[in-house]
């Protein structure tokens, strides 16, 4: 098999670092996101895609064409993104981020935007000069 890019990276560790990103900075703080709130997250763990493109790989290895083989765990136990908004706010409720002065962040619900312009209103109102 070979690469369908030039690219080296591994696009599964680049979409895990942005959902990290995502719940690491709401821990930190941020209390919005930009997302359609009925939207179906497809988070799978590193070593599960690596192990079924292994399997594919080998069971596929003497065929004459290409095999394509998408791997999903969203259609057992799909998570929407309003619940990600819940399971964080209830893990950082209970277990605080501590910033650089060792004090904990307390966090609020998440509020999630379903548009770039909504986002653009949520913040002009945050940060009124008053």
């Amino acid at each position: 098999m070979s690469p369908s890019s030039s690219y080296h990276e591994s696009a599964v560790m680049g979409s895990c670092s942005h959902i990290d990103r995502l719940i690491i900075g709401y821990g930190k703080g941020n209390p919005c996101m930009i997302a359609d709130p009925a939207v179906v997250l497809d988070l799978i763990p590193g070593n599960m895609v690596a192990n079924a493109m292994v399997v594919v790989s080998v069971l596929h290895a003497n065929q004459p064409s290409q095999y394509i083989c998408h791997v999903s765990t969203s259609f057992r136990k799909p998570l929407k993104t309003l619940k990600l908004r819940d399971y964080r706010y209830e893990y950082f409720s209970r277990n605080s981020w501590i910033n650089e002065q060792g004090k904990p962040i307390k966090v609020t619900m998440p509020v999630i935007l379903s548009s770039m312009e909504r986002f653009r209103v949520y913040i002009s109102i945050l940060y009124l000069p008053i």
